[in-house]
């Protein structure tokens, strides 16, 4: 695995949860400047010198993983973190069944790398950019939640890996942005 080519795997026969962000990959993977479109990201907790952090890994294949933080080797980035627990009404064992959960979206980008044309902050056009991309998938339910301000809020799950996510990675030319979106999917019996 490289660190600064990491690979996107396409897992075959994919059900639940991973049927729903893999589809959200492939309409995400029509946005141009979105150098990688990450699944889904697990919490990992690792020790660096005396004290604990929280990473996000994306499973790379071959037991590897990679953290999918901001690093500054793409253009613009997205995972995916489940939030929540998987909810299903009315589950019954001999039957195909509905179930939501909510994920985290989480976007960071190089702006000036994006349109080099543009000297301001245009996270809304991106967050436009990527509800156009998914809002005919059909595990989309529900768009519910942005936030773009602050690191913390963005990344809240990584706090305590305030050396991998550096303040300077949500300044102008950097941007970032956290939705929460509700997925919907079944579940064959």
């Amino acid at each position: 695995m490289s660190y600064k080519n990491p690979t996107v795997i396409n897992v075959p026969n994919q059900v639940g949860l991973d049927a729903a962000i893999a589809e959200l990959q492939t309409a995400l993977g029509t946005i141009p400047y979105l150098d990688k479109v990450f699944g889904r990201a697990w919490i990992h907790k690792e020790k660096r010198g005396n004290k604990d952090i929280t990473l996000p890994k994306v499973y790379q294949g071959k037991k590897e993983y990679y953290n999918a933080l901001p690093n500054g080797n793409f253009k613009a980035s997205v995972f995916f973190i489940a939030e929540g627990d998987e909810e299903s009404k009315d589950y019954s064992p001999l039957e195909n069944n509905v179930f939501t959960r909510q994920v985290a979206l989480i976007f960071w980008g190089d702006l000036k790398r994006i349109d080099k044309d543009k000297d301001f902050i245009f996270l809304e056009e991106i967050k436009m950019d990527v509800l156009r991309a998914i809002k005919y998938c059909k595990c989309f339910e529900s768009y519910d939640s942005y936030v773009d301000e602050r690191y913390s809020e963005i990344f809240k799950e990584f706090r305590d890996a305030s050396d991998e996510i550096n303040t300077q990675y949500l300044m102008y030319p950097y941007a970032g942005f956290r939705l929460s979106l509700t997925l919907i999917y079944d579940q064959p019996c």
